[in-house]
């Protein structure tokens, strides 16, 4: 590798550090988003980007501090952090299997923990939700504390139901045997649960995209 390419690559890897310092130091969910977006771009042109381990440190320890700032706050349970930050989140999870690791254990941490609040419990959903997408077999690890969750969850809303899924359903489609086996009729029994059908047509989409037929099925055919 030439000293040019070196160069270029040492500047590139400080704007995509820099973007992240930005984007976790603002409230702005205008701004979250937009540098979310730009920097999973980034990751897709420097996918080696994540395979130096202080830059994965980095990413993960800004991202988490924004994250642990919303979730602090009673009054932000809808307002979707975690919405605006999903293409890093789901880029940098695809690409590295520690930060999904990460990620997943750190919310369901928060969520449990006897200080919890309404929104910490929503980020611990939608981050299992996009971790399960990309990394089933490490949620399906996670299930013991996913079940506690939803323990203490109760009745959950439509919008909490749908992330329960999402999270849930890959672990069923990709293992067929012993504990995981159980988890088609409690994503069925979610779905009877639900009283909206945009957020019925959703499932149903991702579950034609993920191959789950059954379920598909299952709704269409009872509304």
């Amino acid at each position: 590798i030439s000293e040019k390419t070196k160069r270029e690559t040492l500047t590139k890897f400080q704007l995509m550090d820099d973007i992240t310092i930005l984007v976790s130091n603002t409230s702005n969910l205008s701004i979250v988003r937009a540098g979310a977006e730009t920097m999973a771009l980034a990751l897709g042109y420097n996918k080696k980007y994540l395979e130096e381990k202080s830059n994965l440190q980095h990413l993960f320890r800004c991202i988490w501090v924004l994250i642990t700032r919303f979730s602090n706050k009673e009054d932000t349970i809808e307002i979707g952090v975690i919405d605006a930050l999903k293409p890093i989140l789901t880029t940098a999870s695809r690409q590295s299997k520690t930060f999904a690791f990460n990620l997943i254990s750190c919310a369901l941490k928060a969520a449990l923990d006897a200080k919890e609040t309404p929104a910490a419990r929503k980020i611990a959903l939608q981050t299992s939700s996009i971790v399960s997408q990309v990394h089933p077999l490490l949620t399906h690890n996670m299930l013991p504390d996913l079940a506690r969750l939803y323990e203490q969850i109760g009745n959950p809303t439509n919008d909490l139901i749908i992330h329960q899924i999402y999270a849930l359903l890959p672990c069923s489609i990709l293992l067929e045997k012993g504990e995981s086996s159980s988890l088609m009729p409690n994503c069925n029994s979610l779905v009877d649960r639900i009283d909206c059908h945009w957020t019925l047509f959703q499932i149903v989409r991702r579950s034609f995209a993920w191959g789950c037929f059954e379920l598909s099925h299952r709704i269409l055919s009872s509304h």
